[in-house]
């Protein structure tokens, strides 16, 4: 998978990576638009979160990024809101 670290790689396979595709489409809807954003620091030091506020067509849904300070991939993905946590946890 483009763009992920190697650690993410190794903990979600692109298999996986499609079922959670999928889970959120069917939970969440089709993406619309990111409505808002910001950066914070993250729970680990020498990473940094962006955090997304995105539209789909159900509901609003945070997507934070994280990556170390100096790196250009991503060391962790995040996803929460109502339906689709409730999603993850029927899985």
């Amino acid at each position: 998978m483009v763009g992920f670290s190697e650690v993410m790689q190794t903990a979600v396979s692109e298999e996986e990576f499609l079922s959670l595709r999928e889970t959120i489409l069917e939970a969440s809807g089709q993406f619309e638009a990111i409505t808002g954003s910001r950066i914070a620091n993250a729970r680990t030091q020498g990473y940094v979160s962006y955090i997304f506020t995105c539209q789909f067509e159900e509901e609003n849904v945070q997507l934070t990024m994280v990556y170390a300070i100096d790196g250009n991939e991503v060391e962790g993905l995040f996803f929460n809101a109502p339906k689709l946590n409730q999603a993850m946890q029927a899985r």
